[in-house]
């Protein structure tokens, strides 16, 4: 395991050296969760493996134990506002181009300080991103239940292109 050096209160970051090791760990922190029990099979194992062997991606854990996972993917802004806000498939090719913009395609954790921990690593991970959309299923029936977010980084946030 490759550790992140981003720690917190007994939480720390990690991805696994071996994908297959990773998805596996990662199917079982998401099963059974929604929304993620209720997707198509196709798309969401698609995206968590494309993310996996991207390295997109990191579990939070306490000692030995994985307590939560997020994984996302570099895109277009235009390809991720088609998702989002009109529902809009995402192409392989919006997969493969990758871009300046960054779509958490799945955060789950077991406890909510698990939570805002990897919304921290992720503000991290994305020092590079100025635009990150997410959205956020609260358990409820119908679209009342899903909130879209286009997160902007407040300019003075934002790192130079071309800095180191």
């Amino acid at each position: 395991m490759r550790l992140l050096d981003i720690t917190d209160a007994g939480l720390g970051l990690m991805r696994i050296k071996d994908p297959n090791e990773a998805l596996g760990l990662a199917v079982r922190l998401l099963a059974g969760e929604a929304p993620f029990r209720d997707m198509p099979l196709g798309f969401s194992m698609g995206t968590l493996v494309g993310s996996i062997d991207k390295g997109n991606y990191f579990f939070a854990r306490r000692g030995d134990r994985a307590l939560g996972v997020t994984f996302w993917m570099f895109t277009q802004p235009e390809d991720a506002e088609a998702w989002l806000f009109r529902g809009e498939q995402l192409s392989e090719d919006a997969f493969k181009k990758g871009g300046p913009a960054a779509i958490i395609l799945g955060l789950q954790a077991t406890e909510a300080d698990v939570t805002r921990f990897l919304f921290r690593g992720l503000r991290d991970v994305y020092e590079e991103v100025d635009l990150c959309y997410f959205m956020r299923d609260y358990g409820k029936d119908g679209d009342r239940g899903r909130r879209v977010v286009r997160l902007v980084r407040p300019k003075v946030r934002r790192k130079p292109k071309g800095a180191a």
